[in-house]
């Protein structure tokens, strides 16, 4: 979020000042990156052997949805109208994507699953050549660093062993990511487009009724302006709701998995304890009936 208000273009007050704000911001960014991957790793290593990417990830979107809430309200900021299905696919994908990363962290080294996390510019730029969006045509650096990328996955892949659920998992992820990029960027030229003809006029036969009155540029500007803050805050909080039935009915399952242990050695026990019992009284009876034989 801080990276990509730092490369906000209208509140850049200078060259020099806004390349040490975007320097820091990345800074921020890959620390806050590796931390969560730190404590990401380590939770899932706690409660091995159970899976639990499905309510990890419902906890971690609790957190980014209150704290971008918070942001929002501080600085008064909403989604603009008539994006509500746009962001719908943006937190659609972006929540699998979080879902199939914690997946693959489960099941992959820490180092191997952030090699194949590194890999996700490779599926921005197929997507971005696939549907034509901006960003398509890329610069000799930009190309090179592309195939740097490519050939140390193939490099990683090939020189290690790993398990095939988890590269999988991984792969998903980076797509996933790769189209929430994707979305965002489509959702924010549509915007663009549509600030630059101004709002849809009502009326027929192109005379404006009484009702509709010109809005001034700042406040038109402000209404197609979507912030990263809203991007942040709408996309956790609607990844929320797709998560929180997943994260009840997962622990649900586990409940009664449990349940159903419980139960089987339960049974088992006193299906032995009336074996032991019946054994016994069995040797009795037969000890008996030979000493009265005898007797006789």
């Amino acid at each position: 979020v801080a990276a990509a208000s730092a490369l906000d273009q209208p509140r850049k007050p200078s060259e020099a000042s806004w390349r040490f704000k975007l320097g820091l911001c990345i800074i921020a960014w890959f620390a806050s990156s590796a931390l969560c991957s730190f404590g990401t790793k380590n939770t899932l290593n706690s409660l091995a052997p159970q899976s639990c990417a499905v309510g990890l990830t419902t906890l971690q979107f609790v957190v980014s949805a209150v704290i971008g809430g918070a942001i929002c309200l501080a600085t008064r900021q909403s989604l603009p109208p008539g994006c509500w299905f746009d962001m719908g696919r943006i937190a659609l994908v972006y929540t699998l994507g979080f879902l199939f990363f914690n997946m693959s962290y489960g099941r992959l080294a820490a180092s191997f699953a952030e090699t194949v996390r590194g890999l996700e510019p490779l599926f921005s730029f197929a997507f971005v050549r696939l549907l034509g969006v901006r960003g398509g045509m890329l610069r000799a650096p930009s190309a090179v660093a592309l195939a740097t990328l490519l050939v140390g996955g193939v490099i990683s892949c090939a020189s290690q062993t790993f398990d095939a659920r988890g590269l999988a998992f991984g792969l998903a992820s980076n797509c996933c990511f790769a189209a929430r990029s994707i979305y965002v960027s489509m959702l924010q030229d549509r915007l663009k487009r549509e600030r630059a003809t101004g709002p849809p006029v009502r009326g027929v036969t192109g005379v404006p009724s009484s009702s509709s009155s010109p809005l001034p540029p700042h406040a038109t500007a402000a209404r197609y302006e979507l912030s990263s803050s809203t991007v942040f805050f709408y996309q956790h909080l609607l990844g929320l709701l797709l998560m929180l039935p997943c994260s009840l009915f997962e622990d649900a399952r586990r409940a009664a998995a449990r349940q159903g242990g419980r139960a089987r050695r339960s049974g088992e026990g006193r299906g032995g304890a009336w074996e032991e019992r019946g054994g016994a009284g069995g040797a009795g009876r037969v000890g008996a009936r030979r000493r009265s034989w005898r007797v006789a």
